[in-house]
């Protein structure tokens, strides 16, 4: 799937998500990078597969934190089950 439209982010105001076409996760959910465990948890219910999948893409290419990714793959395959 093209990454650039996967993280195309839903209307805008939903719970943090910038309302522009987005060309990376930071500009998704702002700040990111900076976000905590916590942080990153509350927001991912917003965001749709395609945006949770484009996520996962960039934090193993980019920082790879074994938490983060947990917490993203386990919330791809909820979101697939439903």
């Amino acid at each position: 799937a093209d990454v650039a439209q996967a993280l195309t982010p839903p209307p805008a105001g939903v719970d943090g998500i910038r309302p522009t076409a987005a060309s990376g996760p930071s500009e998704l959910l702002a700040e990111y990078d900076e976000m905590s465990l916590a942080e990153l948890r509350t927001k991912l219910r917003a965001l749709s597969l395609p945006q949770l999948e484009a996520l996962l893409v960039y934090e193993h290419t980019h920082r790879d934190r074994p938490a983060f990714v947990t917490l993203l793959s386990n919330r791809i395959s909820t979101v697939r089950s439903q």
